[in-house]
């Protein structure tokens, strides 16, 4: 069985986010975006990240991958917003390192076709390393492989990958 990632641009470190909120937006000398919280009022802010997706349907999963000071202040509900990820569920994430994480959520509306990470001020700045959009089936054999070992993390960047 091959796998894929529905994701045609799944590579984000060097795609400007195409909406943020209450985020400054920094590109380094080698085109990277980091995204930070502004200071001062509001505790937390948005990313969206672009999927550039194939299709986004309710119940595929989109998982995130990303560089912070503090990975797992943007797990679950650590963000302190309502949702980690907008019109998704929250399903799994993990801190990889002191400075790497992930995250997935199950989407449960596609009312806009981009969905919003929040970020709280204190794991900013944040760089969006890498998105996916996987169906149901696709995100379970990603999770066992991740979980196997055989995964990194629970991401495929290309069109496809032989399952385990």
């Amino acid at each position: 069985m091959t796998i894929g990632n529905m994701c045609v641009k799944p590579h984000t470190r060097a795609i400007k986010a195409s909406y943020y909120w209450n985020i400054d937006a920094m590109q380094d000398a080698e085109g990277t975006w980091r995204y930070a919280v502004n200071e001062g009022g509001f505790p937390r802010g948005t990313v969206r990240f672009s999927m550039y997706s194939t299709a986004i349907d309710i119940g595929d999963v989109l998982v995130c991958v990303y560089r912070s000071p503090h990975p797992s202040l943007l797990l679950g509900l650590n963000s302190g917003g309502e949702y980690n990820m907008r019109g998704c569920e929250y399903l799994a994430g993990a801190a990889l390192t002191e400075t790497m994480g992930w995250v997935a959520g199950r989407i449960t509306d596609i009312e806009c076709a981009d969905h919003e990470l929040v970020i709280h001020r204190d794991a900013s700045p944040v760089t969006l390393v890498g998105c996916g959009n996987y169906t149901p089936d696709i995100w379970e054999e990603i999770l066992d492989m991740y979980n196997a070992g055989i995964l990194q993390y629970p991401w495929i960047a290309g069109d496809s990958y032989p399952s385990a």
